[in-house]
């Protein structure tokens, strides 16, 4: 039956995974890059929709940011370099 758990009571994804993957959260180089653990289990057919998610959270939050900085007074737009 599509799944079910083998006889060792790993699925078929945490039974692949090699030992130094396999440690809990917090630990080893899962702790310190994230993206190796769940970029194994990341769809294709999920990417056209996330892009299009991380653009229009961009579109939004950059000219918001940049309106926060004018109104505390950063005018690093107007001076046309950065520094």
């Amino acid at each position: 039956m599509p799944g079910e758990r083998g006889s060792s009571g790993l699925g078929a994804c945490e039974a692949a995974r090699p030992q130094w993957l396999a440690t809990p959260p917090g630990h080893g180089v899962v702790r310190h890059v994230p993206v190796v653990g769940w970029l194994p289990h990341y769809r294709r057919a999920w990417f056209a929709r996330d892009a299009v998610a991380g653009l229009t959270v961009w579109a939004l939050v950059v000219p918001e940011a940049m309106a926060y900085a004018v109104i505390a007074g950063d005018r690093r737009e107007r001076r046309g370099r950065i520094g």
